[in-house]
C-alpha cells in the first residue's frame, strides 16, 4: 500500500497510509505544527546577537546571490531603449538579435510568403532560417512558421510589436498576415 510521509528534517516524520481518514491526517498535521512551533528560532536564520556559523553564512550568501542573479536575468529593458529602425507600415526582420545586423523590409499587408524562394538580406544572407528579431511596425498581425507553407511551429507577432530575440531564432521559413 502506498504511504504518504509527513514531516521535515527538523520535525516529526510519520507514515500515513494513503487511505488514512481525516482524523489521522489532522493528528499528524497537529504533531508537525507543534514541532515547528517548539523549535528554536535560531534555526530560521541569524538572530541579531548570534555569531555566524558555516551554515548560517551559506544562507546569508545564497539568498542575495539568487536574488541578484534573477534580477539580472529577468530585468526589463530600459524604458528609453531605442527600437530598431523600421519604417511605419512595414514589417522588418533582422539577421541578428536586438534588431541588429542586416534588415529586410516589406510593406505589411494581406499576403503569404515562403522564404525559401532565395530572397536575401542586403548582406547576402538568405532570409530562410536566418531571422533572429522581428519588428512588426504595420497595422497587420503577422504569423511566422518554421516550415514552408505555414507548417511547423508558428508564432503570431501582433501589429506594432517588436521581438528582440524570436523564439524560433534562425528557423522561420514562411510568413502570413492573420
Amino acid at each position: 500500500m502506498p504511504r504518504i510521509f509527513a514531516g521535515s528534517l527538523n520535525g516529526p516524520t510519520d507514515q500515513i497510509p494513503a487511505t488514512a481518514d481525516k482524523t489521522e491526517l489532522v493528528r499528524v498535521a497537529d504533531k508537525f505544527g507543534q514541532a515547528l512551533r517548539s523549535r528554536p528560532r535560531a534555526q530560521d536564520g541569524l538572530l541579531f546577537n548570534e555569531k555566524p556559523t558555516g551554515e548560517s553564512m551559506k544562507r546569508l550568501l545564497v539568498i542575495p546571490t539568487v536574488f541578484v542573479f534573477a534580477s539580472i536575468m529577468f530585468a526589463a529593458p530600459p524604458a528609453n531603449a531605442a527600437l530598431p529602425s523600421c519604417p511605419s507600415g512595414f514589417l522588418c526582420v533582422y539577421v541578428d538579435i536586438n534588431g541588429q545586423g542586416s534588415r529586410y523590409t516589406w510593406l505589411g499587408g494581406d499576403m503569404q510568403w515562403n522564404f525559401n524562394d532565395g530572397t536575401k538580406f542586403p548582406s547576402g544572407t538568405k532570409l530562410n532560417d536566418n531571422i533572429s528579431s522581428i519588428y512588426n511596425n504595420s497595422g497587420y498581425n503577422a504569423k511566422f512558421c518554421t516550415d514552408a507553407n505555414l507548417k511547423g511551429h508558428c508564432l503570431a507577432y501582433p501589429a506594432y510589436s517588436y521581438a528582440s530575440h524570436v523564439t524560433y531564432s534562425d528557423q522561420y521559413s514562411s510568413y502570413t498576415t492573420i
